[in-house]
C-alpha cells in the first residue's frame, strides 16, 4: 500500500511510513526525558533557594511585616506542639542544599546515561524489526541463539534477544563514551565519526556516573585512567555542580541529535515526513 506525501514528495508504503513514525517516536522521548531530568534539577535547586530566601532575611529585617507573615505561615503547618529555631532551620537549609543538590546532579548525570542506553538500543531494535539489510551483516551472522528459547518468545522479545546477542558478541561494551555507541550503531549502518570533543565529554560523562554508582563517588584508580583532564587525585570525592550537570546535560542532546542526522541520512525519505 503506497502512502502519498504530496506534490514532488516520494511515495512510501505504509511500512516505511510506520517505521519513520516509530524512529521520530524514539528521538521524541528521549528529548521529552532530557527536558525531565533539567526541569527536575532546576526545580530542586530553586526549592532550596526560595526556602533560604525566605528564612534567612527573618534574623536581618526583623521589622518587616512580611517576614513575620512567613514565619506566622510556618508556624500554622508545624502545629502548635513544634516550635522550630529559624537559626538552625537557615545553617541546616545552607549545608544540606550543597550535599543534598550534588546528590542530586548525580542522580541526574546517571539518567542522562540511562537516556543514551535507551535511545541507541531502540534504535538498533527498530532498525532490525524494520530494516531486512540489518541481517546482511557479518555480525547478525555471527550470533548463536537457542531456538527453543527463542520461539517461546514474542516478536518484540525475539528482536530485543538478537539485538543483546549481537552488542555481547562484540567488543563494544567494553568501549568507553560514544566510542561504545558508535561501535554498537555501525552495526545496524549508522556509523559515523563523533568529534573528539563529545568523546571525550560523554565519556566523562559515564565514568563520573560510574564512579557514583559502584564507588559512592570516591575516585579510583580506573576512573584516573579513563579521565586524566579532570585531575583528581585517588580517593578523592568526586564534585559536581549545577554548571557540571548543565553541560553533560547539553551535549547529551548534541549527541542525540547527531544520532538523528545519521538516520536522516541514511533514511532521506523520512525526512518528506511531516511527523
Amino acid at each position: 500500500m503506497a502512502v502519498k506525501q504530496g506534490a514532488n514528495l516520494p511515495q512510501m508504503d505504509l511500512k516505511e511510513v510506520i517505521f519513520y513514525k516509530d524512529f521520530q517516536n524514539i528521538f521524541s522521548q528521549a528529548i521529552l526525558r532530557l527536558r525531565k531530568s533539567f526541569h527536575l534539577v532546576e526545580a530542586t535547586e530553586m526549592s532550596f533557594t526560595v526556602s533560604l530566601i525566605a528564612l534567612s532575611p527573618y534574623y536581618t529585617l526583623h521589622a518587616k511585616e512580611e517576614l513575620k507573615v512567613v514565619r506566622e505561615e510556618l508556624m500554622k503547618k508545624l502545629g502548635a506542639d513544634e516550635n522550630p529555631d529559624f537559626d538552625d532551620w537557615v545553617v541546616g537549609l545552607e549545608v544540606s542544599k550543597d550535599n543534598y543538590l550534588e546528590l542530586y546532579y548525580f542522580h541526574g548525570v546517571s539518567f542522562l546515561w540511562t537516556i543514551l542506553e535507551v535511545f541507541v538500543r531502540d534504535i538498533v531494535v527498530l532498525l532490525t524489526k524494520f530494516d531486512e539489510n540489518t541481517f546482511t551483516t557479518e555480525e547478525f551472522k555471527k550470533i548463536k541463539i537457542p531456538l527453543i528459547e527463542y520461539h517461546r518468545l514474542s516478536k518484540e522479545q525475539q528482536l530485543e534477544l538478537i539485538v543483546d546477542s549481537v552488542v555481547g558478541s562484540t567488543n563494544c561494551m567494553r568501549l568507553y563514551g560514544t566510542d561504545r555507541f558508535d561501535c554498537i550503531l555501525s552495526h545496524v549502518g549508522l556509523e559515523g565519526e563523533t568529534s573528539k570533543r563529545m568523546q571525550k565529554k560523554i565519556a566523562e560523562l559515564q565514568q563520573v556516573r560510574n564512579c557514583f554508582i559502584h564507588k559512592n563517588g570516591v575516585v579510583d584508580k580506573k576512573f584516573l585512567d579513563n579521565c586524566p583532564w579532570l585531575k583528581y587525585k585517588l580517593d578523592d570525592k568526586l564534585k559536581l555542580s549545577l554548571n557540571d550537570f548543565l553541560k553533560f546535560h547539553r551535549i547529551t542532546m548534541h549527541y542525540i541529535f547527531e544520532i538523528s542526522k545519521r538516520f536522516h541520512g541514511r533514511y532521506p525519505h523520512s525526512n518528506h515526513l511531516y511527523l
